[in-house]
């Protein structure tokens, strides 16, 4: 339920669905209100500009083939893959959780850099 002193634009911090860091949250949490039982809210049912920020993940991959065959049938592949290379932070979905302390903040980072190292015997 918006609160009676808000407007329905003011419930929003960045219009344009953008996210701001500065610890302000993805939306304006005083302006809502818990919701009485058995009662219907004045708040839209979906506000179109609070989107989760998206993710941004990049993987690489590097092997290399050494043929012990002729026939280059048989083979021992040395391969070394990284997730998330460039350890570029990923944040959480938006809490929209009103009995929450981070109502309106956004709940975590996740995506940390994973690197291993693989040895395959093809024959």
């Amino acid at each position: 339920m918006l609160n009676s002193n808000v407007s329905k634009s003011s419930a929003l911090i960045g219009i344009d669905g953008n996210f701001a860091p500065g610890g302000q949250g993805i939306f304006n949490s005083t302006a809502f209100l818990r919701t009485p039982n058995y009662s219907l809210s004045n708040a839209a049912f979906v506000f179109p500009n609070i989107r989760n920020p998206g993710a941004f993940y990049t993987d690489a991959t590097m092997l290399k083939k050494f043929y012990f065959s002729s026939n280059e049938t048989r083979n021992l592949e040395f391969r070394a893959e990284a997730l998330n290379i460039f350890n570029h932070p990923n944040y959480g979905p938006v809490d929209n959780n009103p009995d929450s302390s981070t109502f309106g903040g956004l709940q975590g980072k996740m995506g940390n850099r994973i690197m291993q190292l693989g040895l395959r015997l093809f024959f």
